[in-house]
């Protein structure tokens, strides 16, 4: 395809994404989407399922070439409305994104896999996370909750057994000239077994053409005698996508139990082996208010790349779309700047906030580490801003 027709298609195609031609996502219970924000696929063939399909079985399938010839013909995607929404409510999408990021995606090559296939073990458990993603997320739900937030939170997770995942590390392995990217995730990737047999097992003719990203917590570089940093010379790059949703206190009980003064000295070790890392945030009610300032001391201290910004869509009731009106048109006009911050403080309030509040309270409880304490002065203003009452003349 000449250059004119692939700048026609990405300019005024307002369905085409690249992540169809160059993605292979799987998500934790075991099913493949079109990318991590689509939403679930129909579930009218096996081929969406990892339990049925291999990673290439999928991609290369019939289906999957299907979307790609309505994508090419401007046909809206169903499980695509997340972007669409963004690019109405605030302008640029992951959509958009991924046509910046694969500028000549127009056929299957140099594919990027993101698998959920090494396990779900974590080491923490973050106050907004699916209890799928984390095993000591599931334990803290099942101790403080038991099924009062069941309604909220996805527990359904796949586990692949170990014949499950060696027929799909060889599915992979048969299609590696194809792979540029390896996007490890998990549960936290570095702290699984699986993880660490499948790098050992890629040939070095072919790993040191491919990228490996690691969507991590950085909380250990170091698996029994082995360590990250001894594949940096065997693949082409090694790149850290770190999650991290503030800094001090406040980032140690969101992401409880994090021991803050050892994760920013793996962040030291980063910087010194000149490891490239981004900083991802993931924005809901307990950080919104402090983006600025979680920029500031991140960017002063140390060298990320760059700051990426996650929205929490789910649990709802921790959404930023909760906020009271007149506190999202302060944030509004503060974060106009942040597409995606954008477009979920101008969704509809779906919760009030006593739900929150009740939440955190008792993990709070539980976690003998009081939250209204750490936030006392935003918990303030947020109250404020619900018994605000506009009088009108």
């Amino acid at each position: 395809m000449n250059k004119t027709k692939k700048q026609e298609i990405f300019d005024k195609n307002s369905s085409f994404c690249p992540a169809a031609f160059r993605e292979v996502y799987v998500d934790s219970n075991g099913r493949y989407r079109l990318c991590c924000h689509a939403k679930i696929m129909p579930e009218n063939t096996k081929k969406w399922k990892e339990e049925e399909t291999t990673p290439f079985e999928y991609f290369l399938s019939d289906e999957m070439e299907e979307i790609r010839d309505k994508m090419f013909m401007g046909e809206k995607i169903d499980v695509c409305q997340t972007c669409y929404n963004i690019e109405e409510n605030a302008g640029t999408s992951y959509r958009q994104r991924y046509i910046n990021g694969y500028p000549d995606a127009c056929d299957v090559r140099d594919v990027t896999l993101k698998l959920r296939i090494f396990g779900s073990y974590c080491n923490l458990g973050c106050y907004m996370c699916h209890p799928y993603n984390s095993s000591t997320r599931r334990k803290e739900m099942a101790e403080v909750f038991k099924d009062e937030y069941s309604s909220f939170f996805s527990n359904d997770y796949y586990q692949t057994g170990y014949h499950k995942f060696k027929k799909v590390m060889n599915n992979i392995l048969e299609n590696i000239h194809l792979v540029k990217v390896l996007h490890m995730t998990g549960g936290e990737p570095l702290q699984l077994p699986k993880y660490w047999e499948f790098m050992d097992l890629i040939p070095e003719e072919h790993a040191k053409h491919i990228t490996v990203i690691h969507d991590s917590n950085l909380t250990e570089l170091n698996y029994k005698n082995r360590n990250v940093f001894d594949y940096a010379k065997k693949f082409n790059k090694l790149i850290f996508n770190i999650s991290c949703d503030h800094f001090g206190q406040k980032h140690e009980w969101i992401r409880y139990p994090i021991d803050q003064n050892k994760f920013e000295n793996n962040l030291k070790s980063l910087d010194e082996t000149g490891i490239q890392y981004k900083i991802n945030p993931t924005i809901s009610l307990l950080n919104i208010d402090d983006i600025f300032e979680m920029e500031k001391y991140y960017k002063s201290n140390y060298n990320p790349i760059a700051m990426n910004y996650h929205i929490v869509r789910g649990p709802l009731f921790l959404s930023i779309r909760q906020l009271p009106n007149s506190l999202k048109e302060e944030y509004l006009e503060k974060y106009k700047d942040y597409p995606y911050i954008v477009s979920e403080l101008k969704m509809p309030r779906t919760h009030g906030l006593q739900i929150f509040r009740d939440y955190c309270e008792k993990l709070s409880t539980h976690r003998k580490f009081d939250y209204k304490i750490i936030w006392k002065d935003f918990l303030e203003k947020l109250e404020y801003h619900e018994n605000q009452v506009i009088v009108t003349c």
